[in-house]
């Protein structure tokens, strides 16, 4: 009973939190978290569980979307080191120094990332604060092998760069179903892969409007201390540059004569299946040039010039991408610019300015909130700070077929100029 009390007392607080502007919605939500809780088979079960449920508790625990802790129910897979399928909104909690103590055998974490490019960079500083916490066990990376709504498979060449890992398998995984989730990926290949000293352990993290930082919830995720400030992503770069970056490279330096900077701009988004019109990009693209700047175009097929270079992402891989970007900010004024994209975490971990175009409204603020990315949008972003954002009026955009954002290139062009005055002071 008196754990009972302490979950209502921590789901009070958290409801209150979440739903301060709809205090309906937080009443509902409690009243039916707490009938839940009076007839979950969870509380009946606990004393049943006997001695097997200190042993999974030990390592692992499954949280489900009320916050109830329902590990009880998975102690078969639990105690074959197995990772259950995750209830919808639920989240795992794992303890690795218990896991250790439960398992001798344990010489390897093997961590599983089924998620995009940008998510991968938002959790690299995470990683290496991991690593840095267990020395003496060896890291490997598994990685899905597909591209598909949860994953890319270009996640596997960022992880060939990450020295905090020793090897980088693929895997053939795929979302389990389409209801329940990203969380839910079916890696059960991995299992089929591992040695015998390796403890498997999928990369995943709660999300919420009210989470500012990827690093915080993934420290919650392991069992790690909370991080006292946001740190940035980490982008390894220690790398040779290849012969088509170097050649990159050199055309800019031919360009670059009486130019004030690089803008590498971006306009479309993979995830969001999102193009800005190329009508729109050319009239942008030149505003940018007559301004002064080198424009380096990353996603429409627009004709080189004097000061454009547009680059065929098909045919630079994602590292050759990243290098360049490096290379350059190390020579000349960069600036980014563009559709929501895995260069906003990478841009943060170079330090480098972005301004960024909300083509549509994401409560999710992981990926812009780095003091370095400023962002265009059509509403308020009430979890940033209001100088960092340009809230759009009405005839500033269009909503095309697909319920998106159209931004007129001249208001772009308005607000990039007031980014980079602020971004030089």
């Amino acid at each position: 009973m008196i754990n009972y009390f302490n979950k209502l007392e921590k789901m009070v607080s958290k409801y209150r939190e979440k739903y301060a502007r709809r205090p309906k919605t937080a009443a509902l939500r409690l009243a039916y978290w707490n009938l839940k809780a009076c007839f979950s088979s969870q509380i009946t079960k606990e004393e049943s569980a006997g001695l097997n449920k200190p042993v999974a508790d030990a390592w692992m625990q499954v949280i489900n979307g009320d916050g109830i802790d329902i590990t009880g129910n998975y102690l078969h897979e639990i105690q074959d080191f197995k990772i259950p399928k995750i209830p919808s909104g639920g989240h795992i909690n794992f303890n690795i120094d218990n896991a250790l103590k439960v398992n001798k055998k344990i010489k390897r974490l093997g961590l599983v990332f089924f998620m995009g490019v940008g998510d991968y960079f938002l959790s690299t500083n995470f990683i290496e604060n991991f690593k840095n916490c267990y020395p003496n066990l060896v890291f490997d990376a598994y990685v899905s092998k597909n591209t598909d709504k949860n994953s890319s498979v270009l996640v596997g060449e960022c992880l060939k760069v990450n020295p905090n890992f020793e090897n980088v398998y693929y895997f053939d995984g795929y979302p389990a179903d389409g209801k329940s989730g990203w969380k839910n990926y079916d890696y059960s290949e991995c299992y089929r892969k591992i040695k015998e000293d390796t403890l498997l352990l999928p990369v995943i993290y709660m999300q919420d409007e009210h989470i500012k930082s990827r690093h915080e919830t993934l420290c919650r995720t392991f069992s790690l201390s909370k991080p006292v400030f946001t740190p940035a992503p980490k982008v390894y770069t220690d790398y040779e540059a290849t012969k088509q970056v170097s050649d990159i490279i050199s055309k800019v330096d031919q360009k670059m004569a009486g130019r004030k900077g690089i803008v590498w701009l971006q306009l479309a988004s993979r995830s969001a299946k999102y193009l800005y019109p190329l009508d729109k990009a050319r009239k942008l693209v030149n505003g940018l040039v007559n301004e002064g700047y080198l424009v380096i175009n990353i996603d429409h097929d627009m004709p080189e010039t004097e000061h454009v270079i547009t680059i065929d992402i098909k045919k630079v891989s994602i590292n050759e991408s990243i290098k360049l970007l490096c290379m350059l900010n190390k020579k000349y004024r960069v600036y980014c610019a563009g559709i929501v994209s895995c260069f906003f975490a990478i841009s943060s971990g170079l330090k480098i300015q972005n301004l960024g175009i909300q083509h549509t409204y994401d409560r999710f603020v992981e990926a812009v909130w780095f003091p370095n990315i400023f962002i265009i949008g059509d509403r308020e972003y009430r979890m940033l700070p209001k100088s960092r954002v340009f809230e759009a009026s009405l005839g500033d955009y269009t909503i095309n077929s697909n319920n998106r954002c159209d931004y007129r290139p001249e208001f772009i062009l308005s607000c990039f100029n007031q980014f980079q005055a602020e971004t030089t002071l």
